[in-house]
């Protein structure tokens, strides 16, 4: 008789590619729980959550997956991956490290294990392992120039398109390096750029000196591996901002992609130094020594194609608006270049990459389907825009 079994395929895989997860072996018709239980899931910080599903067995003792919806559980629906973005997170912490030193691109991988009960009694068990970064992309940090970076690369043989990944108003390097990570596991040199809070960068959004992106530019354009002129921007929220404004200012930029942006130069504080008490607006951005006025961006500037990601339900700012806006003044000042615009309804501000925990939606809005639906299809959208821009 054959004993009750787990199955995922691929066992092993970027945390960006779907798995097949079968179970075998039980009674006909039997009622199981299937847990998902992620106990070390974020590079530079701290991620433990769970999942559960309810299925019953064929009338051959199995159940798929792909084919089959969950009786009751953390998610509704057929959904293969459904068990990893249900995840009901019971910690998250990023390590706020204010040196680059102090910052460890760690854990390259995590385990999910998964455990099915039959009676409340477990019958089975298999892990699967999630890679966040490719085993053969190295990870150096970055100060020349005074930059403060994380640079992901393999090593290629030929010159590749290549990214500046900027993260949002969280500030530092944790969030930017993530995506850098899997920019370069798929094959694109990525330098994750810190531009405050971390080492002697400014505290704050407070006229960070878009040359200070610039210099980062044109260190990436010096590493053997890039190709100097295939550099695309790529930003998040208030990183969506300044990715936006360095292009149209920086023509060795050839593609952006904007997750959630501002159409419009925005204060980035209130102060004009740390622990002052004098309201005192500050912009964003600065550059040749001024900052930039809180004005438009003159995204017809830009030299290269643009995508544009936004969510309907974004509690952080009107980011489809923004979009709207800049897709119009592109097509009033007949932009050359492609513009792609992808909206994303009852979705939140986190648009993020694939098949990671989608539940905490307080504070950035969506819906957990919805926002794990826009990372899906963004992602998948993201890496055809870089390829259709570069193409081998």
């Amino acid at each position: 008789m054959m004993l009750p079994q787990i199955e995922v395929t691929p066992a092993t895989a970027l945390i960006d590619v779907p798995v097949h997860i079968t179970l075998s072996g039980f009674v006909p018709n039997q009622l199981i729980t299937l847990h998902a239980t992620l106990k070390n899931g974020l590079p530079g910080g701290d991620l433990t959550a769970s999942s559960h599903a309810i299925f019953q067995a064929d009338e051959i003792g199995s159940v798929d997956l792909v084919s089959q919806a969950p009786l009751f559980g953390t998610y509704e629906g057929i959904d293969p991956m459904g068990l990893f973005w249900s995840m009901n997170v019971q910690t998250m912490r990023f390590y706020h490290a204010y040196s680059l030193d102090d910052f460890q691109f760690t854990p390259r991988s995590t385990e999910i294990e998964l455990t099915a009960e039959v009676y409340d009694k477990p019958v089975a068990k298999a892990v699967v392992k999630r890679i966040f970064v490719s085993r053969d992309v190295s990870i150096q940090k970055v100060t020349d120039y005074d930059l403060v970076g994380l640079y992901f690369s393999k090593p290629h043989t030929e010159q590749r398109p290549a990214i500046v990944v900027l993260g949002g108003s969280e500030g530092g390097i944790g969030s930017c390096s993530q995506f850098a990570a899997l920019f370069a596991s798929h094959g694109y040199p990525a330098l994750a750029l810190a531009y405050f809070q971390c080492n002697d960068l400014p505290d704050d959004i407070r006229q960070i000196p878009i040359e200070y992106v610039q210099r980062a530019i044109h260190w990436l354009q010096q590493q053997p591996s890039v190709h100097p002129d295939k550099i695309t921007l790529f930003g998040r929220s208030k990183g969506a901002e300044l990715a936006l404004v360095t292009a149209s200012i920086d023509q060795h930029v050839h593609a952006v992609i904007a997750s959630s942006p501002s159409s419009t130069v925005n204060i980035g504080t209130d102060k004009a130094s740390a622990g002052s008490d004098t309201f005192s607006p500050q912009s964003s951005w600065s550059f040749q020594g001024e900052p930039l006025p809180f004005v438009e961006i003159p995204v017809e500037k830009i030299n290269g194609p643009i995508l544009f990601l936004s969510s309907d339900d974004d509690h952080w700012w009107p980011a489809v608006e923004h979009c709207e806006q800049m897709v119009e003044r592109l097509k009033y000042h007949q932009f050359a270049h492609s513009v792609v615009h992808l909206r994303y309804p009852d979705t939140g501000h986190g648009i993020r990459f694939p098949y990671i925990p989608t539940t905490r939606t307080q504070l950035n809005g969506g819906t957990p389907k919805n926002n794990t639906y826009a990372s899906e299809h963004s992602w998948r959208e993201v890496l055809q825009f870089l390829e259709r821009t570069f193409p081998e």
